[in-house]
């Protein structure tokens, strides 16, 4: 038996540790001091763990998939430097490569409902792994020489990308929600080392703990591009996809043999009218939430508080959000345009599509550093680092290196044997001489942009998270990865001076509207800092079979 006491307005637990130094099996009274102790994360239990291993094998199949793109749709099969499939140059590959980003990161938006509303979060995921593995399956026989041959690849590029689209934009609006369901520890403890020392589990900060061992482990999954990228050089492209297919098979596999071992979630039922319904006459009050409250009404409605304050807290993180596609689009850069960039410079014989791994690379190195270093000196110091303020850092460090590209375009510029016109002037050789400056300039790009992910991607699924009612986590998601397919719309308009001489121009542009964007950010935003810990405060009913939101004082003008 435990005590459930009170310390501040959140609901504690006193325990003493078994072996495992977790587990409740006595209570003790509280002192006036408790508030002031440390906080620390939770263990990561056994099913979290499985629902890391499941994204890390389909990331291993996105990434080991997506490198390989930009060299397959750009180049000739008969490329002299390049390795290469259907021969449609750098615009119109690039153009593919947004498309497929574009539906990728909007196709949450509609799977989101299915899967909250309808199939629930365990249901979902497997019904678009399916179909994410079809697509992969006909990406891959499509890719085989004699598909080639018979004019098969750009209809089975197109038609398996669509599928993909289709089924990653399912699994990545549930699979980072059904992770953060397996914490089910609503309340927190106290419990006591075993050198006597009381300190406080924390939620936040195991949810915290939790994303960036998923961040983590993902990144590992990403390092497939070092295989694919290779292997699509020397054996050929439907090899180089036919690894990522095999790794996409294990991850179905292990989501269907371990499901007993799962929290599955059912769906809720479509809540989007009434949602829509609380949203119209919010709308109608100045855009005001508490006009929506059912107190205020002249009739009944079929909505309570408790939902109004769960459906504002998730509009002002889809809010922040807004400002997303502008980083979207130049976190993009580094799937497509910088893959060109490096073709157009002295590779050392390595493959033009391996250096995007510099990022993933650079996120298993420095993730821990900020996880395990950064933050823990800064609770130390009572210096308080918020999520608000963790992306606007993400945003600045991504302006510092998009800047740093266009410097990289106007070096490659100014060096020989073409100049402005990299890979086309008759000294090229035919396009097998590169403009003399070594790819490895590149690193500081990679090494920025991954810096700049644990920052903002981090820290922001784990704020969809947090700041989404029950039983619209996915939706919410999905909102989040929607704002990276409108940066991805908004990569058409570069068509026209995706090509030379206009890429240096194209850089700059970028590096000035991310800039902008982080200054506009924060101004906007820096008010929810204060009021992120009421924004999280959370108490478990069992009334409503799962989680309730505790009276908050929210800002009136904030949703």
């Amino acid at each position: 038996m435990s005590e459930v006491v009170e310390i501040g307005d959140r609901p504690l637990i006193e325990t003493q540790p078994t072996q495992d130094a977790l587990d409740t099996t006595r209570p003790s009274e509280p002192n006036s001091h408790d508030e002031h102790l440390p906080r620390v994360a939770d263990s990561i239990s056994v099913s979290v763990w499985l629902v890391i291993l499941i994204s890390t094998f389909e990331r291993f199949a996105f990434f080991g998939i997506r490198e390989p793109f930009q060299n397959y749709l750009q180049n000739q099969r008969n490329d002299p430097l390049r390795p290469g499939a259907l021969g449609l140059g750098q615009n119109k590959a690039t153009t593919l490569s947004y498309m497929f980003s574009f539906l990728l990161y909007t196709m949450p938006l509609f799977a989101s409902v299915v899967i909250d509303c309808f199939l629930g979060r365990y249901r979902g995921i497997l019904v678009f792994l399916c179909i994410y593995v079809t697509g992969a399956f006909i990406l891959t026989m499509t890719s085989l020489p004699p598909s080639l041959d018979a004019g098969a690849g750009l209809p089975g590029f197109l038609v398996g990308t669509i599928l993909m689209g289709i089924g990653l934009g399912g699994v990545k609006s549930g699979i980072s929600p059904l992770m953060a369901d397996q914490y089910t520890n609503w309340e927190e403890k106290i419990v006591v080392k075993p050198n006597g020392n009381r300190v406080i589990i924390d939620r936040d900060l195991s949810l915290d703990k939790i994303y960036h061992a998923y961040y983590w482990a993902v990144n590992i999954g990403a390092l497939s591009a070092l295989a694919t990228t290779y292997i699509e050089k020397d054996f050929g492209f439907w090899v180089a996809y036919l690894l990522p297919f095999c790794a996409l098979c294990i991850s179905l596999l292990t989501l269907v043999l371990c499901r007993n071992k799962l929290i599955k979630r059912p769906s809720s039922g479509n809540i989007l009218p009434k949602a829509f319904r609380i949203m119209l006459c919010a709308a109608k009050n100045n855009f005001k939430m508490d006009a929506a409250r059912p107190q205020r009404q002249a009739f009944t409605v079929d909505w309570d508080d408790d939902f109004v304050t769960d459906l504002q807290r998730g509009l002002i993180a889809c809010r922040i959000f807004a400002f997303y596609p502008i980083l979207w689009i130049c976190h993009l850069q580094i799937n497509n345009n910088l893959v060109s960039q490096a073709a157009q410079m002295d590779t050392h014989g390595l493959p033009n599509d391996i250096f995007p791994t510099l990022n993933p690379i650079a996120v298993l190195i420095l993730l821990p550093v900020v996880t395990n270093v950064l933050y823990p000196t800064l609770r130390r110091l009572d210096i308080h680092f918020p999520p608000v303020n963790r992306m606007a850092i993400g945003f600045l460090i991504e302006s510092i290196a998009i800047a740093y590209c266009a410097g990289i375009q106007q070096l490659i510029y100014t060096r020989e044997p073409c100049f402005s016109h990299t890979l086309e002037c008759p000294a090229s050789d035919g396009g097998k001489i590169p403009n003399q400056v070594s790819v490895w300039v590149q690193t500081p790009v990679y090494v920025l942009d991954g810096l700049a992910e644990v920052f903002f991607d981090v820290v922001s699924q784990e704020y969809a998270y947090n700041k989404a009612p029950d039983n619209m986590k996915s939706i919410v998601q999905a909102v989040l990865s929607a704002m990276a397919g409108v940066g991805a719309a908004l990569g058409f308009a570069l068509y026209p001076v995706a090509r030379n001489p206009h890429l240096v121009w194209m850089y700059a542009a970028l590096a000035a509207a991310i800039a902008l964007a982080t200054v506009v950010f924060w101004l906007l935003f820096r008010k929810y800092n204060a009021e992120d810990a009421e924004l999280n405060k959370r108490e478990y009913s069992s009334e409503r079979g799962g989680l309730k939101t505790s009276e908050v004082n929210i800002n009136p003008n904030a949703g």
